[in-house]
C-alpha cells in the first residue's frame, strides 16, 4: 500500500514538474513573440519616419529648384528688358 502511495506521489511530482516546465516554455514563447512584435513595430515606425524624412527632403529640394528656376527666369526677363532698352 505504501509503495503504491509513494509511486503515485512520485508520479504526481513528475506531472507537476512537467506542467511547470510547460508553463515556463509557454511564458518564454509568449515573451519571444512579444519582443518580436515590438521589434517589428519599431522597425515599421523607423521606416515610416525615414520615408517621411526623405519625402520632406525631396519637397524641400523641389521647392529650392522651383525657386532657382523662378530666379533664373526673372534674370532672363530682366536681361531681355535691358537689351530691349539698349536697342531703343
Amino acid at each position: 500500500m505504501r509503495k503504491k502511495k509513494r509511486e503515485k506521489q512520485i508520479c504526481d511530482e513528475q506531472i507537476q514538474r512537467l506542467q511547470s516546465e510547460m508553463e515556463g516554455i509557454i511564458r518564454e514563447k509568449e515573451r519571444i513573440e512579444r519582443e518580436k512584435q515590438e521589434q517589428l513595430e519599431d522597425l515599421e515606425k523607423r521606416l515610416k519616419e525615414e520615408r517621411k524624412m526623405r519625402e520632406d527632403q525631396q519637397k524641400t529640394l523641389e521647392e529650392k529648384l522651383k525657386l532657382l528656376e523662378e530666379q533664373h527666369e526673372d534674370e532672363l526677363k530682366r536681361r531681355r528688358v535691358e537689351r530691349r532698352e539698349e536697342y531703343e
